[in-house]
């Protein structure tokens, strides 16, 4: 046996042996509080992912067993559980073999759980059932084998990805912020079902990446991109898109291009701006699905299977839009902030009427299909943000979805053309008048925009109230009190309430301003 074997084997001894401590305040927990909670929820043959030292074996008589531990699984069959097995990667068992399965504290140790997420899929039957636990924070913290902390929401996405659907939770003892953060026991627990096979798909995606003298980051955005997971039978092309860098640039660029094989080069022979870089990146695309990206973020290896499940649950025949959260970073991809949904207090029902005139949707973390690129091309004139284009496009012409979960890291830097400048308070009173001039001018724009929307809409025979965003459209205009007062009505203040009340006072001014101009 080598060291390395020995040293395995002596932690897989102290684990055995760390199991083996028990108390009776532990027993009463299991027996009469976790336990029961898990027996009620599971059907049918049951397999114990990870079963330890046999507890539940032992509470739910019938249930099979499996753990990577020897030591585990000679003391499970010692007590007479001859169901038990040692498993490594190939499993006793054929397909469809169970209708239910336990994961408690399990997973966060896991630091790459899809393959034995896959296992489980596998040998569940459809439409079974996987319960999972995971500690809260104080239990987190308890152990020094934990790898990988759970949200409810990062479960839940994690599950999704790999064919699973959430049908109920539920907390030990209870559901508690204080007993989360002091209580070792405390965990959280998810009822999943495995979801019936999906066809097997194949398709690719373009992915449209600006680039202007960005060489300080585009290498570790290259990076992200290539390493993110990609989902069965998907394949990515990133149509990299040079906006006339200095020659020194385009130089260091161009030197990066042979380590990627996915990239197909444009150079614009003028300089044209993000927006019209971004048109030109869209008339260059073929494959059925685009997402957008920025060349100094930097993607977390789950974006691309995360927002393309979502979009794939859309029909293909409408436009269709997913966007995501993000985490904003600085420079050095340092968090700042660990959700820009949070920072800015987006929620769901925002993606309304309200998008009319504030933009919700980040656009290096959209994805969305061919018919919405039929729709808004050409971009408008005088176009604000090919983002905020896009998103209105999807809202009133087909589907339009938010993902709380971060897929992207936002950094803030300098050079941003873009960014979120939530600190930035002294900044914001600084240029407060030169902001009100532009709010108007923007608010006039996206009102031209609102009356292309419509006339695009009414070329494709796609049913909407357009007779209700024409009149939006023109009240946006703030000609008279009454517009303000028919935007109120329409719900296009229906955005985040830090902006709602200063949103309906610019209007309630720039029409009484309009009012005492004409006398």
């Amino acid at each position: 046996m080598d060291k390395n074997e020995l040293e395995s084997n002596e932690l897989l001894q102290e684990y055995h042996r760390y199991l083996l401590k028990r108390n009776w305040t532990g027993d009463v927990y299991r027996n009469y509080l976790l336990y029961p909670a898990i027996n009620k929820r599971l059907v049918g043959k049951t397999l114990d992912v990870g079963c330890g030292v046999g507890n539940f074996l032992d509470f739910r008589i019938g249930t099979t067993g499996i753990d990577i531990n020897p030591y585990n699984i000679r003391f499970c069959q010692d007590r007479g559980f001859k169901e038990t097995f040692l498993v490594g990667d190939e499993w006793p068992f054929s397909e469809a073999s169970f209708d239910s399965a336990i994961l408690d504290n399990v997973l966060e140790h896991l630091t790459d759980p899809i393959p034995l997420l896959a296992q489980i899929r596998t040998v569940l039957k459809t439409g079974g059932r996987l319960i999972i636990g995971v500690p809260g924070p104080a239990g987190y913290e308890n152990d020094a084998d934990h790898k990988v902390f759970y949200t409810q929401e990062k479960l839940k996405s994690l599950m999704e990805t790999e064919g699973f659907t959430r049908i109920d939770s539920f907390y030990t003892p209870f559901e508690s912020t204080y007993l989360e953060e002091t209580l070792s026991q405390y965990c959280y627990f998810a009822v999943f079902t495995k979801d019936p096979i999906r066809p097997k798909l194949s398709y690719n995606i373009d992915i449209i990446l600006p680039y202007y003298n960005g060489s300080k980051y585009i290498k570790d955005q290259l990076d992200s991109i290539q390493k993110c997971k990609l989902p069965e039978g998907c394949s990515v092309k990133v149509l990299l898109i040079d906006d006339c860098s200095s020659v020194s640039e385009t130089k260091i660029l161009e030197s990066l291009l042979s380590d990627y094989s996915f990239i197909e080069f444009h150079r614009n022979d003028e300089n044209l701006g993000v927006v019209k870089t971004v048109e030109k990146g869209l008339q260059l695309s073929t494959a059925p699905y685009v997402m957008l990206a920025d060349h100094d973020d930097f993607w977390l290896p789950e974006k691309i299977q995360l927002t393309m499940k979502k979009l794939l649950e859309f029909e293909n025949s409408q436009p269709s839009l997913v966007f995501t959260d993000l985490k904003i970073v600085d420079e050095h991809l340092n968090i700042k902030y660990p959700s820009m949904f949070k920072c800015f207090d987006f929620r769901p029902e925002y993606i309304s009427n309200g998008i009319l005139i504030n933009n919700i949707v980040t656009g290096c973390t959209v994805a969305f299909n061919r018919k919405l690129i039929e729709i808004s091309l050409p971009f408008p004139k005088d176009i604000l943000i090919h983002d905020h284009w896009l998103a209105v496009c999807a809202t009133f012409s087909g589907n339009i979805a938010a993902l709380t979960h971060p897929t992207v890291l936002y950094r803030q830097h300098d050079t941003n053309l873009i960014g979120a400048n939530y600190e930035s308070y002294w900044f914001k009173l600084r240029n407060f008048i030169q902001k009100i001039k532009a709010k108007h001018h923007s608010h006039l724009l996206k009102s031209d925009q609102t009356m292309e929307l419509i006339k695009r809409l009414q070329e494709r025979n796609v049913c909407h109230q357009t007779t209700d965003l024409e009149v939006i459209a023109n009240a946006m205009k703030a000609n008279s009190l009454m517009d303000v007062f028919y935007l109120m009505r329409a719900k296009i203040f229906n955005i985040r309430p830090s902006r709602k009340l200063a949103a309906i006072i610019f209007f309630i001014v720039v029409s009484a301003y309009k009012k005492f101009k004409t006398k």
